[in-house]
């Protein structure tokens, strides 16, 4: 019985996280937004860049006016006294409008329609290489697959 309640749990949090990138249908562009950083040799100049260079060879892209959906990265990072970092990098994407809420109310607000984090510790010679390429890499790779996959879907 308790692996068969398990099972159910799984089963419909992994349809309610299907359910919310359906939300990245047909987007194409995205404000970019990230949280100010400058630790462990990560400034936001190079998470940008990197963001940049992994969409450049994908239909996403960056928009630089305003627009309702935005792409928010936000970057946590600790430096040591023993020579080491340790960070965690969250990435979502937002949309916002008219919404309605449990009780019927309509109210205009943001929501997440995806999102993920990671988390990485190393010494401090390779932290600045490492979090860029196997953290916001990593983040980025994996926002561009579910984006594919729900604009590049077979229709059934």
């Amino acid at each position: 019985m308790r692996v068969f309640i398990i099972f159910l749990v799984l089963v419909f949090s992994l349809q309610s996280w299907t359910k919310a990138e359906e939300g990245l249908k047909n987007l194409k562009e995205f404000d970019l937004i990230i949280e100010k950083t400058n630790s462990c040799g990560i400034t936001n100049t190079n998470i940008e860049r990197e963001i940049r260079y992994l969409l450049s060879n994908s239909p996403v892209a960056i928009k630089e006016d305003i627009s309702i959906e935005a792409m928010y990265v936000r970057p946590t990072i600790l430096e040591f006294k023993d020579f080491r970092c340790s960070g965690y990098a969250a990435f979502e994407i937002w949309g916002g409008g008219y919404m309605k809420n449990s009780a019927g109310v309509e109210y205009f607000g943001k929501q997440s329609i995806y999102n993920k984090g990671f988390i990485y510790s190393s010494a401090h010679e390779d932290f600045r290489k490492n979090f860029l390429d196997q953290v916001i890499g990593t983040l980025v790779k994996d926002f561009i697959v579910a984006w594919k996959s729900v604009n590049y879907a077979q229709d059934s």
